[in-house]
């Protein structure tokens, strides 16, 4: 069954301090860019996981989501 559903974009491999700064500026969406909406529209947000499936020592993924309204 095809769900149409297409994946996030990937931002590539960046530090902490990197993605605060980022979402911090307001980086423009690529998801609006790629639909054909507009493309002057800021993000929401960023959700970063850590690479290569790392867990911490409870057995979990380590990840945070960090949002535009964060800074606002």
């Amino acid at each position: 069954m095809k769900l149409d559903i297409l994946p996030v974009p990937f931002l590539g491999f960046l530090s902490i301090q990197e993605i605060v700064y980022m979402v911090k500026h307001k980086y423009r969406s690529l998801v609006a860019e790629f639909e054909g909406g507009n493309p002057d529209y800021d993000a929401e947000g960023v959700v970063c996981k850590a690479p290569y499936g790392v867990l911490d020592r409870m057995g979990k993924r380590i990840m945070f989501k960090l949002k535009s309204k964060d800074f606002s």
